[in-house]
């Protein structure tokens, strides 16, 4: 679930946040620390989380999300199979639905086999144009102002079903493997009459269409664990190709490079980063451009909850796209509620990166930036429910609920 509290008007609330020293004090000197790693969980656990959000537009939404963990005897790390079932429905026809099931080692050492099914339609999605200068007027979107446009001039309906399954197999070096990845989802647009944003630039994609890709790719990943990584890294090098010999309606190739490090400061404290470079070669739909493109799931952005916390989701849209996300995870305390262990983390980040259009020169300036904080509950070893609350010159204070760390 993921809440934008400035999405359609200015709000100027101001977070009271403790001083940084005063939180570092506090979470690096109080309480033993615990173990990077909660071993010895065996057999079969579940855990559900209701959700409930407001989007003018969409209306009310409500669902949840299911969680399935399997560690059988505990000797596969960092564990046996995983399955999440998640479904949203608002009271505007809006509908989210997905089934993510992984499982590591799955035919042996240094193996992975996961996939994902999700059906998605939105009556209200978000479209403020291409290039790395767009903008949001709310005045556009305020009746009472003399250059009022449309509530819902920022917004189109879509609709898709897909399909990613993913195989990693070793490589002839060590922490190195091998991805292969096929996709498959159809996209249904429809632009809302005049006035509206979508309409009027009518960019590459407009009419929808089906994108089927193959995926190649190579895995780094030294990480002590998966869920909560206190040290090591966790690398990629990904090439997709869409093209109408595998039925695609578009031709294109993404290649994706992404930098994943964790350095533990203190058995308390860790500084992780994340920095993406992807370029994007052909005919690209204007929604295949805002994809985040990863071995494990894939993000839309930039902006919003999976790429610069801060900033209206989507905000930039572009055929090459940077990003760079920078976090400092702080340990707090660890409880246990109901026979249930949970650790608490406080977090601060500054999120940063920008987009190219197709024949624009790759010159590292006009950056745009988000901050903010959050908070991290871990349940047992490998669920992960955050809060973040992020900052940007387009917003004060946009509030995001999700179910994992960023990266």
């Amino acid at each position: 679930m993921k809440m934008n509290i400035n999405k359609y008007a200015p709000f100027n609330t101001r977070l009271a946040v403790p001083p940084t020293c005063c939180i570092l004090v506090w979470a690096l000197f109080l309480g033993p620390p615990q173990s990077p790693a909660q071993n010895g969980l065996r057999g079969f656990h579940a855990a559900g989380m209701p959700s409930v959000s407001y989007k003018d537009g969409e209306g009310f939404a409500f669902g949840g999300n299911l969680f399935f963990y399997h560690y059988g005897e505990g000797a596969v790390q960092p564990f046996k199979w995983s399955a999440i079932f998640g479904f949203k429905m608002s009271t505007e026809s809006m509908i989210s639905t997905y089934i993510f099931y992984d499982m590591p080692r799955a035919f042996g050492p240094d193996t992975r086999f996961s996939f994902y099914i999700e059906y998605k339609r939105y009556l209200v999605d978000d479209y403020y144009g291409l290039g790395n200068r767009t903008e949001r007027r709310p005045e556009y979107l305020d009746p009472g102002h003399p250059d009022y446009r449309e509530k819902l001039y920022y917004s189109f309906k879509q609709r898709w079903p897909s399909l990613f399954i993913y195989y990693q197999t070793p490589f002839f070096l060590n922490h190195i493997r091998n991805l292969f990845s096929v996709g498959f989802y159809d996209r249904r647009i429809e632009a809302y009459p005049r006035p509206n944003k979508l309409r009027e630039d009518s960019p590459p994609g407009i009419n929808g269409g089906r994108t089927h890709v193959f995926q190649y790719g190579l895995i780094y990943d030294t990480r002590d664990e998966e869920a909560v990584p206190h040290r090591g890294a966790w690398s990629e090098l990904l090439v997709e190709f869409s093209t109408p010999l595998l039925g695609s309606s578009y031709e294109y190739v993404r290649f994706t490079m992404t930098d994943r490090r964790y350095y533990s400061i203190h058995p308390r404290l860790v500084y992780a980063h994340r920095i993406l470079f992807e370029p994007i070669l052909g005919d690209v739909p204007f929604y295949d451009m805002a994809i985040i493109n990863s071995s494990y799931q894939r993000h839309r952005g930039l902006g919003g909850a999976g790429s610069m916390r801060g900033i209206p989701r989507l905000m930039f849209v572009g055929q090459h796209k940077l990003l760079g996300n920078f976090e400092l995870r702080i340990e707090t305390v660890s409880l246990t509620i109901l026979e249930q262990p949970l650790t608490a983390f406080i977090h601060f980040f500054t999120d940063v990166g920008r987009v190219w259009l197709k024949d624009e020169a790759i010159v590292l300036r006009d950056l745009h930036a988000s901050y903010g904080a959050g908070l991290h509950i871990r349940w047992k070893k490998d669920l992960v429910g955050a809060i973040d609350i992020g900052r940007s010159r387009f917003s004060d204070m946009a509030v995001y609920i999700t179910f994992r760390n960023l990266f």
